[in-house]
């Protein structure tokens, strides 16, 4: 079996380089819907993220007093 025309086969190539950068959105997206946050850790966005656990923050603090 000749190896080289796989390796060398550009249109393939590239075809699984625009799958793999799919498949990489496609976990990102299926992470924040879980979470059902839009960012669900520092990679997503750092400031952002900070932000949002700050208002978690507020809000459990907020929750455990109604309790």
């Amino acid at each position: 079996m000749n190896l080289n025309s796989v390796n060398t086969n550009l249109p393939a190539m590239t075809a699984l380089q625009s799958l793999n950068r799919t498949n990489d959105a496609l976990g990102v997206v299926q992470k924040r819907v879980s979470t059902g946050y839009r960012v669900s850790d520092a990679n997503a966005d750092g400031g952002a993220f900070a932000v949002a656990q700050s208002v978690r923050g507020d809000i459990a603090g907020l929750t455990a007093a109604n309790e």
